[in-house]
């Protein structure tokens, strides 16, 4: 047992890591598809550790965005608060999603639901997006992320049914028009609130960016000749 200064840093690191450390494991727990997780996640405590969870999963989303600031030559600052901003808007979509689908078993099934259960369950289901920075890989990347979104509505059936005993036909269903709500929220309102984060992310990047996810691959191609001479890349 290490004593003095060193220890209570010690300790205190821990405590700062622990969090991190069971909220990721109990991720990995609901990608298996363990039952207890979900049961875990529909407590008080265990929602806060579900909502950690899809924060680092939104996080690894961010991932694609961070190589766009990183070529940006965005300030570290910057950069760190941009990628948490990322992060908090992927946590709050997670978080309309459980409230959309609270609503949809509450009034199309008659079925009395707490939101805070459902929140907990929907956060962790978030999981398979903990790899998310994955989706950043050539030529499967699309298609990882397409199975991550098949795979996170699957823990969002699962969750429901196992978590809170919602029927597999029920939760299905609400799982179903909880992502109809969203859909159609962001028809309605995707355009306004888009703009609205495309001026967060420019106030936290400190400015417009030149490189864009969108003209990135264009932009690594032209930085690969340049290292090469002008020439193509194998020639």
């Amino acid at each position: 047992m290490i004593d003095g200064p060193t220890g209570w840093l010690l300790a205190l690191k821990w405590e700062l890591i622990r969090p991190v450390v069971d909220a990721v494991s109990l991720g990995l727990s609901a990608l298996a598809f363990e039952p207890g997780a979900f049961r875990v996640a529909a407590t008080s405590a265990g929602r806060d550790l579900a909502l950690l969870m899809a924060f680092l999963a939104g996080m690894s989303q961010a991932a694609g965005h961070g190589l766009v600031l990183f070529f940006n030559r965005v300030p570290f600052t910057r950069f760190v608060l941009s990628l948490v901003l990322m992060a908090l808007i992927y946590l709050a979509s997670a978080v309309v999603t459980a409230v959309s689908t609270t609503i949809a078993v509450e009034y199309a099934f008659r079925r009395e639901v707490a939101y805070g259960p459902v929140i907990g369950i929907i956060a962790l289901a978030q999981a398979p997006r903990l790899f998310g920075i994955l989706t950043l890989a050539p030529y499967f990347g699309e298609a990882l992320s397409r199975f991550l979104d098949v795979l996170v509505f699957g823990l969002i059936l699962f969750g429901l049914h196992h978590g809170i005993g919602i029927p597999v036909g029920i939760a299905a269903m609400a799982a179903l028009l909880g992502w109809v709500a969203i859909r159609l929220m962001s028809l309605l309102f995707g355009r306004p609130f888009g703009f609205v984060i495309e001026r967060l992310h420019h106030a936290a990047a400190g400015g417009a960016l030149t490189v864009t996810s969108q003209n990135l691959a264009d932009h690594l191609i032209a930085r690969a000749r340049k290292l090469t001479g002008g020439r193509k890349p194998g020639e």
